[in-house]
């Protein structure tokens, strides 16, 4: 089963690679469809997903209706796994696909055993979470003493650290909302910033998304150097 998931993403194969041969077994492949849920916040934890092909919103959804897209996250990535690792037996968030998606499921009892057998996989898991957390004490309270232009200059140079091309512009891959969730301010807020970067042109705006050249990336690390 775990063949047909091998993909030529040297993250996943790692980890399938790493599976015990008697947990492979205990799993199940499972198609969503766009606009679908993985897992439903306070719903009870049956299962370990890791996403194999695609890309979901993490979302907290609370009692008077309002919804927070926490995060966006692509292949490959855990879900749940936080809750069995804390004990607890309730989702702490939502899971919604941005786009048709493949997971495997894990049954608890059996992603357990494999963490206390696996230095890799605790390892891995130790990783990511230590990134998002990262990412998460970076940019929570900027906004408490730089202004949104700032912010949002700040936050593109370090989206696109690594992925900058000299040849042609690259697009942030979240959209507004995603954006406002991570910097912890207002979509009103984000709007703003980047109406005021397009007028500074640092940036290009294209069917309401954003892309930045080279040129423009460059620009934007002198502003901020400047700035600091």
């Amino acid at each position: 089963m775990l063949q047909k998931l091998r993909s030529g993403s040297s993250e996943l194969d790692m980890i399938l690679s790493d599976m015990p041969q008697e947990l492979e077994k205990e799993c199940m492949l499972k198609s969503y469809s766009k606009g679908s849920y993985l897992l439903r916040k306070d719903e009870e934890v049956t299962h370990i997903h890791l996403l194999c092909q695609g890309e979901v919103n993490i979302i907290n959804e609370f009692a008077d209706g309002n919804v927070y897209i926490m995060d966006t996250k692509s292949q490959v990535e855990f879900f749940g796994e936080i809750e069995v690792l804390a004990g607890q037996k309730k989702n702490a968030v939502s899971v919604e696909t941005r786009v048709d998606c493949l997971t495997l499921a894990i049954p608890i009892n059996s992603f357990r055993l494999w963490l206390q057998e696996s230095t890799f996989l605790l390892t891995h898991i130790a990783q990511t979470m230590a990134l998002t957390t990262f990412n998460s004490s970076y940019y929570r309270g900027m906004g408490l003493f730089y202004t949104a232009d700032h912010l949002m200059r700040i936050y593109i140079v370090k989206s696109l650290e690594y992925s900058i091309n000299k040849c042609y512009p690259v697009m942030i891959e979240k959209r507004r909302k995603e954006i406002a969730a991570v910097l912890g301010v207002s979509v009103r807020t984000v709007n703003r910033a980047v109406k005021a970067l397009k007028d500074e042109t640092l940036i290009t705006i294209k069917r309401g998304r954003i892309f930045v050249s080279h040129s423009q990336y460059k620009r934007m690390q002198e502003r901020i150097e400047l700035s600091s």
